[in-house]
């Protein structure tokens, strides 16, 4: 039997609440020019995430407040797109290891570790140094990846 309107068959029915939203995922790092995986992870934060979705609210009411005082939508600044751009990399970044989660990932032949002290520190500098840009895109694109958080589709 199937469905009216699709081809999808009567058996393959899925309960939608059996499909979760988490609040992580893991995002594995990949060679810029080749794609392969580098065994590098980066612990990220979804779109449900508390301080992410504060993060990204609080984002939403400043331009709904300029857009009230001015009666138009503001209009960004590049290096200011390029600046919220790295404090979401920041917020939203967890953890950084192996795909084991044993060893801290290596940058310069040194492991990259933080605490919560430390982590805008160290953060901005792993995400913004120059010979790393590729990095931040890819973490980024991964940020945006709405399957990567959903339970059943998490990919590494």
């Amino acid at each position: 039997m199937e469905l009216e309107g699709t081809t999808t068959p009567a058996a393959a029915v899925v309960d939608l609440d059996s499909i979760v939203e988490v609040d992580t995922a893991e995002y594995e790092l990949l060679h810029p020019a080749t794609g392969q995986p580098l065994g590098q992870v980066v612990t990220i934060m979804g779109p449900e995430h508390p301080k992410r979705k504060a993060m990204e609210q609080g984002r939403a009411r400043e331009l709904r407040l300029e857009f009230r005082k001015q009666g138009k939508m503001p209009v960004s600044d590049p290096v200011e797109d390029e600046a919220e751009a790295y404090e979401t990399l920041i917020t939203c970044t967890i953890a950084l290891a192996d795909r084991k989660g044993e060893r801290p990932v290596i940058v310069g032949g040194k492991p990259v570790t933080f605490t919560e002290q430390t982590r805008g520190t160290v953060l901005r500098d792993f995400y913004t140094a120059p010979k790393r840009t590729w990095l931040a895109k890819q973490v980024l694109r991964a940020l945006q990846e709405q399957d990567r958080f959903i339970e059943s589709s998490v990919k590494g």
